[in-house]
């Protein structure tokens, strides 16, 4: 899984950079043309086939929850402030859609 590792590396050099909705888009292997789905897929593993091309995985999570961390009290995806979605995805495991 040598691509999984690159994928992460390169969302870690993007976050370093401070292109955070960056590094946001390649943890989730999400593009502009299938967003929407890339979220839903991180909220419902398992649920889609989404993770045959995409998988989600504990150091993805990670490197989510420092993303939405490095956001602090600003509001982000879902309406949650960055503190919020960070112990989200530091809860590991599957994810329930939580609508505010």
């Amino acid at each position: 899984h040598d691509d999984l590792a690159a994928h992460r590396a390169f969302a870690v050099l993007l976050l370093l950079r401070g292109y955070a909705d960056a590094a946001h888009d390649v943890i989730l292997g999400a593009t502009v043309d299938n967003l929407d789905e890339a979220e839903y897929a991180a909220t419902h593993r398992g649920q889609t086939n989404w993770t045959r091309e995409h998988p989600l995985t504990d150091s993805a999570d990670l490197i989510h929850a420092t993303l939405h961390r490095l956001e602090a009290s600003s509001k982000g995806e879902g309406g949650y402030k960055g503190y919020e979605n960070a112990k989200y995805w530091l809860a590991g495991g599957p994810k329930a859609l939580i609508i505010p």
